[in-house]
């Protein structure tokens, strides 16, 4: 009976031990897999970007291609709905011309299945973007779509697309004379004619990057 109550108490024990371990490891499997709502992501790839000028109605357009890259910082309030701040920078040397293109935009996003291994997402923003070198700052939306892939808790990779357009042009308004001096046409001189420009952007970005939650 004493030999029986003895293995009783050990197998007691070690049920105990077993269920404190048990609890133990789930508890570091939680603490493993806790959503991490920030994060921040690098990526490159490739962007054709179109400028539209208008002079006094007759438009003319000119599309500029190259390589891209992107920084992103972003916060998730739920596991689904994030909101992101998304810089980018477009640069493409062509002869002696440099263009040099940047974007900003706090963009909210949708992620359809956020604890799968891939989880696709939507998202649209808006913000600014412009050409360094010709001045030009204009308020733009963007909308884009885009497949996550989980490779851990702490690090993802991602695959999508962007499109953002200017949501209000650049007015300028030149003379003739300012242009290029004086033109007459019989005895009338237009150097005081006013020449209207219209200037908007619109860009197609596709790009792969790595991010880090925390």
């Amino acid at each position: 009976m004493e030999g029986y109550m003895k293995n009783l108490g050990m197998i007691s024990y070690a049920a105990l031990a077993a269920t404190i371990l048990a609890g133990t490891a789930l508890a570091d499997g939680d603490k493993t897999n806790k959503f991490k709502p920030f994060y921040v992501k690098a990526s490159a790839g490739y962007e054709i970007l179109s400028r539209k000028t208008s002079v006094n109605s007759v438009s003319d357009s000119a599309s500029i291609n190259g390589p891209a890259t992107k920084f992103s910082i972003g916060y998730h309030f739920a596991q689904s709905f994030a909101t992101e701040l998304d810089l980018g920078v477009f640069y493409r040397k062509e002869n002696d011309s440099h263009t040099v293109k940047y974007n900003a935009f706090v963009n909210c996003q949708y992620n359809f299945t956020p604890t799968s291994q891939f989880s696709p997402y939507i998202k649209a923003g808006l913000g600014y973007h412009g050409i360094m070198s010709q001045k030009i700052n204009l308020p733009a939306a963007a909308v884009g779509v885009g497949i996550i892939y989980n490779a851990s808790n702490n690090i993802f990779l991602d695959i999508g697309y962007t499109f953002s357009m200017s949501i209000k042009s650049k007015v300028e308004e030149q003379t003739v004379q300012e242009l290029t001096g004086d033109i007459k046409v019989g005895n009338l001189n237009l150097k005081d004619v006013n020449v209207k420009f219209n200037t908007s952007l619109t860009a197609h970005n596709i790009a792969i990057g790595v991010g880090f939650r925390f």
